[in-house]
């Protein structure tokens, strides 16, 4: 992974490159981007007037979504 600022905001690259040694030295010989992978949310998402899952008995939005 590469790290750069470009426009004064700060990105991440994600590359599988290739390299190649030759006389004890490696160089750079062709390289594929890599996708960053969507995130997935594991469970629902709570809705905000939904009760919170606290069991407090209390709105999620005056509950734990405040917090």
């Amino acid at each position: 992974m590469a790290h750069y600022t470009e426009g004064g905001i700060r990105k991440n690259l994600h590359e599988k490159a290739l390299f190649k040694k030759v006389d004890g030295k490696w160089y750079y010989v062709d390289g594929e981007i890599q996708k960053p992978k969507p995130f997935i949310r594991s469970t629902d998402k709570i809705s905000r007037n939904s009760p919170c899952p606290c069991g407090s008995g209390k709105k999620y939005k005056k509950c734990c979504a405040s917090a």
